[in-house]
């Protein structure tokens, strides 16, 4: 099965140590390790963050191939402290360069060629103007494609109609409990039914267990120098963490 993974790769910094992350990445990884193609489209900065990325990646055998380097923007990080009560906090520093992916049209070709079988993205990176652009380009000339989006909703990383226009595109929706009452305000869908029936044309809604608590996270305002879509500015929410 050939699969496109389109999304952030970035850096957990933590207090004692730093781990290679994001949920796109993650799923690459996962995905790779199971045995199937799969294409990661993403970005690293021209650093020290970035060249390690890239060598943890190559180790794995996965393709760094569609992984651009961005010049302008460094790689992505994210700051991890606890509070008194020992629960995580995060800040996501953006811009970053996982904000700017591109493709030659020679990369472009070879993620169609084959087509792909699925195609994977999330909400934090679809914040950024080319990479929402670039995954509507990819849906678009790839239509027989499944498309997977794993909402993953982080405080000033997604608005409701962001959210909405990426699950008209989704065959399967990936979310947690705790998701599922801010999905309902999203969708305009009143009441408390244990089952939801939303108004995206769904083939399959996924969820996952998580016994964290919500925790607000405090992020650093944008730069003036990322260019959100117009329709898509960011709004203060509820971080749903798991």
């Amino acid at each position: 099965m050939k699969i496109v993974s389109i999304g952030e790769v970035l850096w957990d910094i933590l207090p004692s140590t730093e781990h290679l992350g994001g949920a796109p990445f993650n799923f690459a990884w996962h995905a790779h390790n199971l045995g199937h193609e799969v294409c990661f489209v993403s970005a690293v900065g021209d650093d020290p963050y970035g060249n390690q990325a890239l060598e943890r990646i190559a180790e794995s055998a996965l393709s760094t191939r569609f992984i651009r380097r961005v010049p302008d923007y460094p790689t992505g990080t994210v700051t991890v402290a606890t509070d008194s009560h020992g629960l995580p906090h995060y800040a996501i520093h953006r811009p970053a360069a996982y904000d700017f992916p591109a493709l030659s049209q020679a990369e472009f070709d070879a993620l169609l060629s084959p087509a792909p079988d699925w195609i994977y993205f999330g909400t934090l990176q679809q914040m950024s103007v080319p990479a929402h652009d670039l995954t509507l380009k990819l849906m678009s000339a790839a239509p027989a494609a499944k498309r997977f989006y794993d909402i993953n909703l982080r405080i000033n990383s997604y608005t409701p109609e962001l959210v909405r226009t990426l699950a008209r595109h989704a065959h399967v929706l990936k979310l947690n409990e705790q998701e599922i009452p801010d999905l309902r305000e999203i969708s305009g869908i009143q009441g408390e039914a244990p089952a939801v029936r939303l108004p995206f044309p769904l083939r399959t809604v996924k969820g996952r267990r998580s016994e964290q608590p919500r925790k607000i996270r405090q992020l650093r305002p944008p730069s003036q120098r990322f260019q959100y879509p117009q329709s898509h500015r960011p709004c203060l929410s509820v971080d749903l963490s798991h």
